[in-house]
């Protein structure tokens, strides 16, 4: 939820903050970690296309 809020929806950390009641910091960790887990699955992803493992 906090990646779709700041990166999406484009509220700041603050913002988030007080609408799901965790502080600053907390919402900036949970963006940092749901960045993370995209970059990965999206490298995984690249690297089946590339050598022609990728399913639909």
């Amino acid at each position: 939820m906090v990646f779709n809020l700041f990166a999406i929806e484009g509220y700041g950390h603050k913002e988030i903050g007080e609408l799901m009641g965790i502080s600053e910091g907390t919402s900036k960790s949970q963006y940092a970690r749901a960045r993370a887990i995209l970059k990965t699955k999206l490298e995984r992803l690249d690297a089946h296309r590339s050598n022609g493992t990728y399913r639909k």
